[in-house]
C-alpha cells in the first residue's frame, strides 16, 4: 500500500515537473517573439542625450539567451523615469558588468565582507524611479551595516533589470551573478509585468 502511494506521489510530481518545464519554455519562447521588436532597435544603436528614457539608451542585447537584455554595462546619465504624465529624472550609474552600482565588485570578496548579497527582481528591485541610493538594495546595505556598527560588513548588489521575468533572472545568477559567489540570494517581484 505505502509503494502504491509513493508511486503516486512520485507520478504526480514528476508530471507537474514536466508540465512547468514546457509551460516555461513555451512563455519563453514567447517572451522572445514579444521581444523581437526591442531587441532589433538596441541592435540599430543610440545617439547621446542629456537626459534619457528608459528603453534603448539603457540597456542592450544580452549574450545570454534566456535573458534577452540586460542593464548596459558603464551607463552614467539621468534618467526620465516616465509614469504616465509625470516625469521623474534620476541620475543612475551602471558599473562594468551593468549592475546599478556607481562601482564595481570583485569577483572575490573582500575579507572585511561578512555576507554578500545578491538581489534581483524586475523594475522594483532595480529601482524604478529612485536616485541609487534610494533602491531597496542600498537601503538594505546601509541597514544592516547601521545595525551591526563595523562588527559584521554586508555587500549587497543590485542585480535588478526592469522588465525581467522568473527565467530571466534565473539565467542572470547562472550567468552573471554567481562568479560573485553570494552569501544570500533574494529575489522581489511586482505582481504585474512592467511591459
Amino acid at each position: 500500500m505505502l509503494k502504491k502511494l509513493l508511486l503516486f506521489v512520485f507520478s504526480i510530481l514528476v508530471t507537474l515537473f514536466f508540465a512547468e518545464f514546457v509551460f516555461r519554455i513555451y512563455y519563453v519562447t514567447m517572451d522572445k517573439n514579444n521581444y523581437e521588436e526591442l531587441l532589433t532597435r538596441l541592435d540599430a544603436g543610440t545617439q547621446r542625450k542629456d537626459v534619457y528614457r528608459w528603453g534603448l539608451d539603457v540597456i542592450t542585447r544580452s549574450e545570454f539567451e534566456y535573458c534577452l537584455y540586460e542593464n548596459r554595462p558603464n551607463f552614467s546619465g539621468k534618467i526620465d523615469f516616465w509614469n504616465q504624465a509625470v516625469s521623474n529624472i534620476q541620475e543612475v550609474k551602471h558599473n562594468a558588468d551593468g549592475l546599478r552600482a556607481g562601482k564595481d565588485y570583485p569577483i572575490e570578496k573582500d575579507k572585511s565582507i561578512f555576507k554578500r548579497v545578491a538581489a534581483f527582481g524586475d523594475s522594483g528591485m532595480y529601482g524604478w524611479g529612485l536616485s541609487d541610493d534610494e533602491t531597496y538594495p542600498r537601503i538594505l546595505e546601509r541597514l544592516l551595516n547601521d545595525r551591526y556598527q563595523g562588527r559584521y560588513k554586508f555587500e549587497v548588489i543590485n542585480f535588478g533589470v526592469a522588465g525581467y521575468q522568473a527565467i530571466q533572472t534565473i539565467e542572470m545568477f547562472f550567468c552573471k551573478a554567481q562568479k560573485y559567489k553570494p552569501d544570500i540570494v533574494l529575489f522581489s517581484y511586482h505582481i504585474t509585468p512592467d511591459w
